[in-house]
């Protein structure tokens, strides 16, 4: 078994997690300075960049465009060796 036998899972996983963090990261002193009322920093950037960004990781999901990494190349090599039945 594996999670990431697939380029395109591998891909999803690390744009997930960077989009994740850098949103946090960047409208966290946007939604505090709101919150103060001294609101310089525009606040539809960040949201935008992720909801592109999620939009893209979306289309990855569907078109499953890269093939398998060399690990999953190794996995489903050995498994073509098995005999049939064989787990």
């Amino acid at each position: 078994m594996g999670l990431v036998r697939h380029r395109w899972v591998w891909t999803k996983l690390w744009l997930t997690m960077i989009t994740t963090g850098l949103s946090i990261f960047s409208l966290r002193p946007g939604i505090e300075a709101a919150a103060r009322g001294t609101t310089r920093v525009d606040l539809v950037v960040a949201p935008s960049v992720a909801a592109a960004t999620y939009v893209f990781i979306t289309a990855i999901s569907v078109l499953k465009p890269w093939g398998p990494t060399r690990r999953g190349r190794r996995l489903r090599q050995g498994r073509e060796r098995q005999p049939p039945g064989h787990r």
